[in-house]
């Protein structure tokens, strides 16, 4: 079973606010028309954007420190589509560039109807011009991968922008890069080094009201392990990283992280592998300060019995199930101890793809809106391949968050507790060898604690990609 999950402080950050008047608009419209390529992994294109249909990943070795049991063979179900342009940015272990220099060029054109996340009812916030807009947002990313011996670097990135017709104070540039050393040692023994940096738009569901904002991420990882020839194995690694607002309102929000992950395995034969995991992570947000003078902040550890296995070449389940404790800095907080779990079945035959998966879970607070998190998730999605042209997806995910931790302390995030229902349904048409157009319709539901944070939003998109 794949431990990647276990590896918090990868934090969704999106564009920034500078180079919007030096030629962006004919710079990358431009880029799109003169490179019409695309990456053989959707890497650094924008979040919210439709996958291709899944084509066959370029050929790397496995590495012992992520037993990989639930690697896929034909359709797969896109879990993240569900969650549009608030999809967290690939970063991290997701991030694989093949071998050689690919490009490619997107451009999503978004309508919605409730851009400001504004209550039914009430009147729209001053700062907006409209509660609807559309948004569009071209984009050019690339990915460079080269092998030196049985070493690989890599190297990701992608530069874009979103434009919103009426409430312009939205716009903002998108920018990301990652890369890395991926390498082995003797037949045994590999791991990866890896830093990634992005500046993005703050997403719309990331605090509790919509603030015209952008976020800076930067992020380190390292990790290692090795497997003997009986299949038993272990990994570890070590993770930083840090997340920035640029809107003086939303400071109380920066956050820094570090820690430290390990797990024990023993491969079931071909089909599978048992896990003991953990991990130990501690969160600052420097600027919330505690009345002792120090900053807040939020110390996360977790221990697990985890367990992945395939049922013949299309069925797999993973899972893992273990206890967890958050111990805030903050002395107006209780703390947390108790049960945490995650489980996932995937099929993916020659036409259908289906994922579900469910969970319940404590993590630090996405942004540093909040010290920590205890959520219970559950999501679907399903894919159809009716062909070579036309692939059709759905899907709907059910979020029940509390926010703990901020007791007592100003600016925090008033939204205590909130449940996010979401439902989408996409298709994408491939018109050639180089051009495939995606159509989504996303609807979110946010019933909130406060109830002035209550919102529904409905947003269609058409993406526009190109690759040869």
């Amino acid at each position: 079973m794949s431990n990647t999950g276990r590896i918090e402080g990868r934090s969704a950050a999106d564009p920034g606010t500078a180079a919007g008047h030096i030629g962006w608009p004919r710079l990358l419209l431009g880029a799109a028309l003169l490179f019409p390529a695309i990456a053989h992994a959707q890497v650094g294109v924008a979040p919210g954007q439709p996958a291709l249909a899944p084509a066959p990943p370029p050929a790397q070795p496995v590495l012992p420190a992520f037993p990989q049991t639930s690697a896929t063979m034909g359709v797969v179900a896109d879990e993240a589509r569900i969650y549009g342009d608030d999809a967290p940015t690939a970063g991290g272990f997701d991030i694989l560039a093949g071998i050689g220099f690919h490009m490619s060029a997107s451009l999503v054109t978004e309508y919605n109807d409730n851009i400001s996340r504004t209550v039914t009812g009430e009147p729209l916030n001053p700062r907006f011009k409209s509660k609807t807009d559309w948004r569009f947002t071209p984009t050019v990313a690339a990915d460079f991968g080269r092998a030196f011996g049985r070493q690989r670097l890599f190297l990701t990135g992608s530069v874009g922008r979103d434009y919103y017709a009426r409430n312009n104070i939205m716009n903002r540039n998108r920018f990301q890069v990652d890369g890395g050393l991926q390498w082995t040692l003797g037949t045994r023994c590999n791991g990866r080094a890896q830093g990634g940096y992005s500046d993005r738009g703050t997403r719309l569901s990331d605090f509790d009201e919509v603030i015209p904002s952008s976020q800076t991420s930067s992020s380190l990882s390292l990790v290692a392990g090795c497997a003997t020839a009986t299949g038993l194995g272990f990994n570890a690694g070590y993770n930083w990283n840090e997340l920035k607002n640029s809107v003086e309102s939303r400071e109380y929000a920066d956050s820094r992280g570090s820690g430290i992950n390990g797990s024990i395995f023993y491969k079931l034969g071909q089909r599978g592998d048992i896990s003991i995991q953990g991990y130990s992570r501690s969160v600052t947000y420097p600027n919330q300060f505690l009345p002792d003078g120090q900053s807040n902040g939020t110390d996360i550890s977790s221990l697990s019995l985890g367990l992945g296995y395939r049922f013949g070449p299309s069925i797999r389940l993973n899972g893992d199930i273990g206890k967890s404790w958050a111990d805030p800095k903050n002395p107006l907080a209780e703390g947390f101890s108790g049960l945490t779990w995650n489980l996932a079945a995937s099929y993916s035959g020659p036409r259908l793809g289906g994922r579900i998966s469910a969970g319940r879970g404590v993590s630090s607070g996405s942004g540093g809106y909040t010290n920590y998190q205890l959520s219970d998730r559950f999501a679907a999605a399903l894919t159809y391949d009716f062909g070579r042209r036309i692939v059709i997806s759905t899907g709907y995910s059910h979020l029940n968050q509390r926010n703990r931790g901020g007791e007592g302390l100003p600016e925090t995030s008033r939204l205590s507790e909130f449940k996010l229902d979401r439902i989408f349904i996409g298709a994408d048409y491939r018109l050639n060898r180089i051009l495939t157009v995606g159509f989504d319709v996303n609807n979110q539901k946010r019933s909130a604690n406060p109830s002035d944070f209550n919102y529904t939003a409905t947003s269609a998109l058409l993406t526009l990609r190109a690759r040869i």
